[in-house]
């Protein structure tokens, strides 16, 4: 029972990321409202290492916040008016853009949730699995 439900959660997300990939992304006007990063820290073999994500808040549209690289995080100030385009279903960040210039930008977006997609499908199928000692087709 386990297993039928995980395949049906792995195939919903599948599917999920496919459609949203085929819809046309939404273009809003907006205003960065805040500055938010957080440290998370993991240790490897090579001791500890550190990974920062960094988000803008922002209001007046749809989107409530992005995830966003360093550099667009110290470009765009509180209060900056932006253009945010962002995918229709999920609400991914795609760009933003302020007075015409792009501060951020994810270009390979689709490609990413068309292959993730279609990948968790078959693992939804089962035509792909996981053993120990590593990936095999059914």
């Amino acid at each position: 029972m386990l297993k039928l439900l995980a395949r049906v959660a792995l195939f919903a997300l599948g599917v999920a990321l496919l459609v949203d990939a085929g819809f046309l992304p939404i273009t809003q006007a907006m205003h960065v409202d805040g500055h938010s990063s957080h440290v998370s820290a993991r240790t490897n073999n090579n001791g500890v290492s550190r990974d920062t994500s960094y988000n803008l808040k922002l209001v007046d549209g749809r989107v409530d916040s992005c995830t966003v690289g360093y550099s667009a995080y110290n470009k765009l100030n509180d209060g900056d008016a932006v253009t945010v385009k962002f995918s229709r279903l999920l609400k991914r960040c795609i760009s933003i853009d302020r007075a015409g210039e792009v501060v951020y930008a994810e270009q390979y977006w689709k490609v990413f949730s068309v292959i993730i997609g279609a990948v968790l499908i078959v693992l939804a199928f089962g035509k792909l699995e996981f053993e120990n000692s590593g990936w095999s087709w059914n």
